[in-house]
């Protein structure tokens, strides 16, 4: 979960990228049968791209800092909204003669249950909070991310779990 600020001491489970936005939404859904697609869509807050590897469970502890002003704070408790995407990309390395390689990215059915579970947990918090005007949307675990986003200041942070 995205909510704490502790140092990591085990193996790498996931990683992270935390863009700042002041728009995002990603497709959840295509067009069916004459039917508008579907978005998931925050406003100003954060899109959080993320990735699992090999080892990951329920009980791993997202916890992620980012420095506002000289204090350490959470991303729950940033104002705006959180915008989940999963990005397996994350986990890839660049291997022998310039090409890419997996580097133990979990499989695509454990990486889903993640996902969800992430998003459950984000939810929760921020209810538990009592934060007013924060909101948790995700993408689609396994589908395409459609992403549009924009940002004045597109600022982004690697966090690795």
């Amino acid at each position: 979960m995205l909510d704490g600020c502790q140092s990591h001491v085990r193996p790498l489970e996931a990683r992270v990228v935390v863009q700042q936005c002041s728009r995002a939404k990603v497709k959840t859904r295509d067009e069916v049968n004459g039917a508008e697609p579907q978005y998931a869509e925050v406003r100003a807050g954060l899109v959080v791209y993320v990735c699992f590897f090999e080892g990951a469970t329920e009980d791993t502890f997202f916890h992620g800092c980012l420095s506002r002003g000289r204090r350490p704070v959470s991303v729950l408790e940033l104002p705006g909204e959180i915008l989940l995407l999963p990005q397996e990309s994350l986990g890839w390395e660049r291997g022998p003669n310039r090409s890419m390689r997996s580097r133990g990215v979990s499989e695509a059915r454990r990486g889903s249950q993640l996902y969800s579970s992430l998003a459950s947990r984000c939810r929760e918090t921020l209810l538990q909070s009592g934060a007013t005007g924060g909101a948790v949307e995700q993408g689609v675990y396994g589908q395409r991310q459609e992403v549009e986003m924009s940002s004045s200041e597109p600022m982004s942070h690697v966090l690795e779990f």
